[in-house]
This record gives structure tokens, sequence and C-alpha cells, in this order.
């Protein structure tokens, strides 16, 4: 049984966390977990970790994750009227030039480069997915509490664990918000959505 949608979240710096959701339309506990932000849904994260800035080229990396997720989920693509209307996300956390993001040292700098790692390759090489770059770090601290990361099992305190924490709450949160469209399979409205998620 193929997800409804797939969700590849992103929290960028040095330690870039990573993660993977599926949401399946209606209740199936042996596919993943119900919450209450996402109801009549099945939410799983199959997938979550850490791409390290000094551990080889970005570029290869995210170009990697983006090959496998497209070979995961080939079904997850469907033909409309209009073209390919895509059930791939990218989601990467919002990123708000400040004096402090920008005197904010090698994360803040790591963080603008990987932002545009996944939009040049997204744009050139992967166009199946749809990116969205709108997501408040505190909109994503909201929709998680810790208990919920207890049941995702991704709460070890190891370096750069609290990126893909936050990618998975990302993952949560865009699952949250397009929940009312992946139920209704409308894909007229995620194409709309699509236009208007990112700059």
């Amino acid at each position: 049984m193929p997800p409804d949608a797939v969700f590849l979240a992103v929290d960028p710096g040095q330690h870039t966390g990573f993660a993977v959701v599926e949401v399946y339309r209606g209740i199936h506990p042996h596919l993943g977990v119900i919450l209450p932000c996402v109801p009549d849904c099945t939410v799983a994260c199959t997938q979550h970790g850490i791409i390290e800035e000094f551990e080889g080229s970005p570029v290869l990396k995210v170009r990697d994750l983006l090959e496998n997720i497209t070979e995961t989920y080939p079904r997850t693509l469907i033909t409309a009227r209009n073209g390919w209307q895509p059930r791939l996300f990218v989601i990467i956390e919002q990123f708000v030039f400040t004096v402090r993001t920008i005197q904010g040292g090698r994360d803040s700098h790591a963080a603008v480069e990987m932002f545009g790692v996944f939009k040049a390759l997204i744009n050139t090489d992967y166009p199946h997915f749809q990116l969205d770059t709108r997501q408040s770090p505190a909109d994503a601290h909201n929709i998680m509490t810790a208990p919920m990361m207890r049941t995702f099992g991704i709460v070890e305190e190891t370096i750069g664990t609290d990126h893909a924490q936050m990618a998975v709450r990302h993952g949560i949160l865009a699952a949250s918000r397009l929940r009312n469209r992946i139920l209704a399979l409308d894909y007229d409205e995620l194409a709309k959505w699509k236009k208007n998620s990112s700059p």
C-alpha cells in the first residue's frame, strides 16, 4: 500500500537534519501512528538522520537522498490532465535574514548553502518534488510535543539529533497543513499550493 503523500523535511545547518514522513489516508495502525494533529490519517517516520557539512559534498548527499526517495516511492507520482501532479514534498525550515542570523557564524551560512543546494537540485533534476520554505521553527515546535517525539523513537542524545527531531516536526506540520487536501486527493488544490509555496 503506497502512501498518499511523502514529505522530506529538512532542518538546514552545519548538521542538517532530515526526515521522511509518510501519510496514509485512513487508520492503519500496522503502518504507523495516529496523531491528533493529523486526524483520519496514519503517519510514519521511515527515515531520519543528519547530513554533516564537513563529511563530503553536500550536493552529492542531497542528490542521493532525493534519488533514493524518487526510487522508493515511484507510485506516488500520478498523472493528471495537466501533467504530473506529484505527492512528494520537500519542506525546508524557513530561514529569515536578521542581524542575528547574518552574524550567526558557520551554522547560518551552512543553512543558506544547504537551502540553495536543495532548491537548485529540485529545480533542475527533481521537479516532481514540491518545495515549501514557509514553515517556521516555532510552528514546528508547537505541532510535536516531546511525548510524540518518543512515539517516533528519535530522542537519542547524539550530536545533531535536535536537527533530525526538528525535521520530523516539520514533516508532521506539513502533513497537518495539507491533511484536508490529502484526504480529498485534491491535486488541483495541491498544484495551486505548489505555485505559492516558495519565493
